[in-house]
């Protein structure tokens, strides 16, 4: 499950044809720790699928640094990697090493993406009360 190293905009769910019991506990865990949206054993039931498949969509459209790559994404090469945050020590990130941080959850990233929802909540309640 490297690709979370790369991405965030892909969900992996895990169908196996095995009883959760047959699978080895360190194999789950590794299912687990990588960051497998769901773990399901082999099932007739697509509706099941289906309904996973929409939950790992609103999850996406929801991580802050699924959001972050959207958003990054849509930008010029030339501005994702334009230094945009500056640590008091002298450090600068681009919004893609940010976005790393956050995913990595280094302690910059997690203070970060605590920022980034606390602003949000601020904004939020401050757009209730213009309206």
């Amino acid at each position: 499950m490297a690709i979370r190293e790369f991405t965030s905009l892909i969900y992996v769910i895990v169908v196996t044809a095995k009883q959760f019991s047959d699978i080895a506990p360190e194999d789950l865990v590794k299912f687990v720790n990588n960051d497998a949206f769901a773990i399901i054993q082999n099932t007739d039931d697509i509706d099941e699928i289906i309904d996973l498949t929409v939950k790992a969509a609103h999850s996406m459209d929801t991580r802050i640094d699924s959001v972050l790559e959207q958003w990054i994404s849509n930008r010029s090469e030339e501005e994702a990697k334009r230094p945009y945050l500056s640590t008091p020590d002298g450090k600068s990130y681009s919004l893609s090493e940010l976005q790393n941080e956050i995913r990595h959850q280094s302690p910059i990233g997690k203070d970060l993406e605590k920022s980034i929802l606390h602003l949000a909540i601020e904004l939020l309640a401050k757009e209730g009360k213009t309206k």
